[in-house]
């Protein structure tokens, strides 16, 4: 075990950083499949509201009638703002554009590990950048991409949380427009 002032080794701040990226990768992965099902309930609910609606546009008559088919428009907001929210994750956050808003370092060409920088060069050309940078450089751009892809997992959790609100609210909406048409209806 290192001595508190004394530095790491080098192989040890490159196991560091490699669970610190397998670790942000984790939980990446985990929002995103948090929010593959939170789509998939938005589509249940949705579809539930769909059956609703017909019943809640008949009570023409009665003066209540508005109660439950305001609960059902808003019910319909908070799911459309629910699904948007949830595939902005899926979309927006894991565009270039996106992470390049996110990144701390002005050149986004300077981190070698980044998937797009990888995938625009030849193979060859790629194994030239990489043999060009010194065992310091390449942990640096690792520190980088550590940082960088656990900074996104933060923004796409913001926006999970943000989603998972709005479902919420979705289903208390609802189940009272749905309680609405029972009691006044």
């Amino acid at each position: 075990m290192n001595d508190p002032g004394q530095p790491a080794s080098h192989a040890g701040q490159l196991e560091f950083v490699k669970l610190a990226i397998e670790s942000a990768e984790r939980r990446r992965d985990a929002v995103e499949n948090k929010t593959s099902i939170l789509i998939a309930s938005n589509a249940i609910l949705l579809t539930a509201l769909a059956t609703l609606v017909p019943s809640l546009v008949t009570a023409k008559g009665n003066p209540t009638g508005w109660i439950p088919v305001g609960l059902g428009i808003l019910t319909l907001i908070s799911v459309v703002v629910s699904t948007m929210s949830a595939i902005g994750i899926l979309v927006s956050v894991s565009s270039g554009k996106k992470r390049g808003q996110v990144l701390d370092f002005a050149e986004p060409e300077f981190n070698l590990f980044f998937f797009s920088k990888i995938a625009e060069k030849t193979k060859a050309d790629y194994l030239a950048a990489i043999r060009g940078l010194s065992d310091q450089m390449i942990l640096e751009q690792l520190v980088a991409e550590a940082h960088n892809v656990s900074r996104l997992t933060r923004e796409r959790y913001r926006l999970l949380y943000f989603s998972h609100r709005a479902f919420l609210v979705s289903v208390v909406l609802f189940l009272s427009a749905l309680m609405g048409k029972i009691i006044f209806l």
